[in-house]
């Protein structure tokens, strides 16, 4: 029979595994065996640790309170049940005597387990207090303490708490390291660990402007914990994944958290109910609600909320309150919500946003659109400063959703002015938002070119079972986490004024900046000394028209015979045309310049016309036209033009499996003096990456195929498999002009701050000055008779769009081709 120590030490076991009926039985069994207080008060301390974990918390207090009660402990006994009731306080929802017991209990405890323990729970605490930098010295002393110990597994969850410390201070990246350093080990102690941890991640996620994967990873550890029966980590996921829909489904949102506040009402947490009732609330607001019942729910939820030191929550329930008092008080409202709304420079990100958010709203109701921009430039100027620390363009580009109401305020604002040059300088606030800082170059990791390269086995395995797509998902969110957990001296990049970029486009070139509010497509057309705002009509090329012409697209690359071939041609000139009258024949109305079929054109595009084949539309077909990041960057590009690095040295990579692929790489270098040509066995990712490094001119040709949820995922299929937007990223020195010739690498994801980012949008960020790709299907001889053609005037120092219109028209090939970047 087991001794009620060795059945103790085994429902520690069993508890810490998660494993809390078998721990509650065994340690029910310990306490009846023995007499001796100090392990029988230990044995009632785990015991009530494990029935909070299952809800039962009114037990789980009695058991402490049971504990602590018994006559003659010694003062480490007493010292860890302080910690334990500490944490059934905690679960309770009485804060602030959780801090005080644990606080005693720190005091008292020599040895590491204990103390790091309690450091730990002292941490959360702290947390969900609001007072996260003192959050962060406990459980970087947790880790000091655990690790000492030989704890590894538990000094990896105070390390991944470090990280979520770090996030609630509105250190993102700091977090994210913190979290990647912590995440294999303390995701490997057991499922219930893993679910903590992704909780925690998911909070990350959504801070780095990702709400649907931060839905979908605290969904999966709400099923982990509805499992297992413990239904207060269960509500914690509920109403933290409630949070994360509010940008995306208000409606389900509200849904949701209320069902979160009725599983902790059922378990007496009245802290947990009232913060999941507070998403609610945000939800209700989110969806349209403003009625005066609606304020008053608000109104006291902050009340509550701000009793119980709630901080945040409540700062953030504020804003909202003052939103519905602006939408239902009109102007006397509005100007209390202009004097009264205060945030500190130090708040989250979020919130110093939102609060931007509410002030524009309340200068709208007043009328005065100036000081709408205003309020709605300083929130994307502080959203800018936060971000231009992040060394990765996939995370700038994510976090823009933080600045996605405000840039649709300030462009609504722009267009009621009929101020072409506000509606310019929010043309280039929209382009800048998701790309604001000019970033450095990521340093050279070797973990990442090791997980690259296991990932491209697994490709080209072409192996797809259960256990390859878990490995596969784990590959490539360890790269993405990775790459966002760098930081740099990123610079804030100036834009550049509408008179600027007029004073460069000469007498034969004219800029179209496409403005998308949310309800209005405006065209401005610019031009040396004239400029035009057209409004234009976005019903006619919603989302169903873009999937059904990059469908059609598709099935014409193809070149298929008969009439089902007859038909798809038929289909793919009519929506050509039809966006043609969309997007060209307007502008074209608007200038005499744009209708000369010499004129150059510059195309600055929001994120809605993401994927369109600008150079088969007719009225702009077979004449020079770039499409750039932005004016901005166009014209500091194109400034920098540097003749010698247009044309040469020159190389080529072909790919496998490619028709007329080796032909094409071949008659494209026969026009260069050396160029370097990598084919077969020798066109490995390794070997292109060094090529392009050396050239000034660079060509690949293979298989490609565009990742929509992570456009740094899209690849062209070399030898050793995918050649990923990561990869790219690593290239130590960028040629001035690349040329993609693989299908859908030029296409883009439509990002929250309205930037397209694809491949293309890879090569330019990394530093290249142009690049040549097509944004839907190409057929594999059109491709190689226009890039050869293409080539030959590169070759004798043409400019890349220049060169690329010009083979177009001497092929008599109308090719999806475009000139991404400065182009001349």
């Amino acid at each position: 029979m087991l001794s009620a120590l060795e059945l103790y030490d085994r429902g520690v076991v069993l508890s810490n595994a998660g494993k809390h009926a078998a721990a509650k039985r065994i340690l029910n069994e310990a306490a009846e065996r023995t007499t001796e207080v100090n392990l029988r008060a230990r044995i009632l301390g785990t015991l009530a640790w494990v029935l909070l974990d299952l809800g039962a918390i009114d037990e789980a207090d009695r058991l402490c309170r049971e504990a602590l009660g018994i006559r003659g402990l010694r003062e480490d006994t007493r010292a860890v049940l302080w910690g334990q009731h500490g944490v059934v306080a905690m679960g309770r929802g009485d804060l602030n005597e959780a801090l005080r017991l644990l606080t005693q209990a720190s005091k008292r405890l020599d040895d590491p387990v204990l103390a790091g323990t309690v450091a730990m729970n002292r941490g959360n605490t702290l947390l969900e207090l609001g007072r996260s930098d003192e959050a962060l010295t406990d459980f970087g002393d947790a880790a000091r303490l655990l690790h000492s110990a030989g704890l590894r597994d538990d000094a990896a969850k105070a390390t991944h708490n470090q990280g979520y410390a770090a996030l609630l201070s509105g250190d993102l990246v700091s977090a994210l390291r913190y979290m990647d350093a912590a995440r294999s080990r303390a995701a490997a102690a057991s499922p219930v660990d893993a679910a903590i941890g992704d909780v925690d991640r998911a909070e990350a996620l959504f801070a780095a402007g990702m709400p649907f994967e931060a839905s979908a990873a605290l969904a999966a550890a709400a099923a982990v914990y509805r499992a297992r029966r413990l239904r207060l980590r269960q509500a914690d996921a509920v109403w933290r994944r409630a949070r994360s829909m509010l940008y995306f489904d208000p409606v389900a949102a509200a849904k949701l958290a209320r069902s979160a506040g009725r599983l902790y009402e059922s378990h007496g947490n009245e802290v947990g109910a009232l913060r999941a009732l507070a998403v609610a609330l945000r939800a209700d607001v989110a969806a349209g609600g403003h009625s005066q019942r609606l304020l008053e729910d608000l109104e006291s939820v902050t009340a509550q909320l701000t009793r119980h030191r709630l901080r945040e929550d409540a700062g953030d329930l504020r804003l909202v309150a003052q939103r519905v008092r602006v939408r239902r008080g009109g102007e006397s409202a509005a100007r209390e919500a202009l004097r009264g709304i205060r945030v500190s420079s130090d708040a989250p990100i979020a919130r110093r946003v939102m609060s931007r958010e509410v002030r524009a709203e309340a200068a709208s109701v007043l009328g005065d659109d100036r000081r709408v921009v205003r309020e709605a430039a300083r929130g994307l100027e502080e959203l800018a400063q936060w971000q231009a620390v992040f060394r990765s363009v996939d995370l700038q580009t994510s976090t823009a959703m933080h600045g996605q109401a405000l840039t649709k305020v300030g462009i609504a604002a722009a267009f009621r002015s009929r101020d072409v040059r506000n509606m310019f300088e929010w043309s280039e606030r929209a382009r800048s938002v998701a790309s604001h800082s000019v970033v450095p170059r990521p340093p050279s990791d070797p973990r990442t070119a090791a997980d690259l390269a296991e990932l491209r086995g697994l490709r080209l395995s072409g192996t797809f079972g259960t256990s390859e797509q878990r490995r596969e998902a784990e590959l490539r969110e360890r790269i993405r986490s990775r790459q966002w957990a760098t930081t740099g001296e990123g610079v804030v990049a100036q834009f550049a004024s509408m008179d600027e970029v007029q004073s460069s486009l000469g007498d034969r070139t004219v800029l179209l900046a496409y403005l998308w509010s949310g309800q209005r497509l405006v065209a401005l057309v610019l031009e040396q000394d004239a400029s035009r705002t057209v409004e234009l009509r976005p019903d006619q090329f919603g989302t169903a028209e873009r999937a059904a012409l990059f469908a059609d697209l598709d099935v014409h690359a193809a070149r298929i015979d008969g009439a089902l071939g007859e038909a798809v041609a038929r289909s793919v000139s009519n929506r050509l045309s039809a966006l043609d009258e969309l997007l060209i024949a307007p502008a074209m109305s608007a200038s005499e310049r744009l209708r000369d079929g010499g004129t150059r054109v510059v195309v600055v595009a929001p994120g809605i016309l993401a994927g369109v084949p600008w150079s088969m539309l007719d009225g702009v077909a077979g004449r020079p036209l770039t499409v750039p990041l932005s004016a901005t960057r166009w014209l500091a590009e194109r400034g920098a033009h540097d003749e010698a690095r247009s044309h040469g040295p020159a190389g080529f990579v072909a790919g496998p499996r490619v028709p007329r692929a080796d032909e094409e790489v071949a008659r494209a270098a026969s026009v260069w003096t050396g160029a370097t040509v990598l084919r077969g066995e020798a066109a490995t990712t390794g070997a292109a990456s060094e090529l392009a490094a050396a050239v000034e001119v660079f060509h690949v040709t293979g298989h490609g195929r565009h990742a929509a949820d992570n456009p740094h995922f899209s690849g062209i299929e070399l030898a050793d498999g995918p050649w990923f937007g990561y990869d790219i990223e690593r290239i130590e020195r960028m040629p001035s002009t690349a040329i993609i010739s693989a299908c859908e690498l030029g296409r883009s994801s439509i990002g929250w701050g309205h930037e397209a980012l694809g491949m293309a949008r890879t090569w330019l960020h990394a530093g290249a000055r142009s690049v040549i790709a097509s944004p839907v299907s190409v057929n594999d001889d059109d491709a190689c008779e226009v890039l050869s053609a293409m080539h030959a005037r590169l070759a004798t120092g043409t400019a890349p769009a220049v060169a690329l219109a010009e083979a177009t028209s001497a092929t008599g090939i109308t090719a999806p081709f475009l000139s991404y970047g400065a182009g001349w």
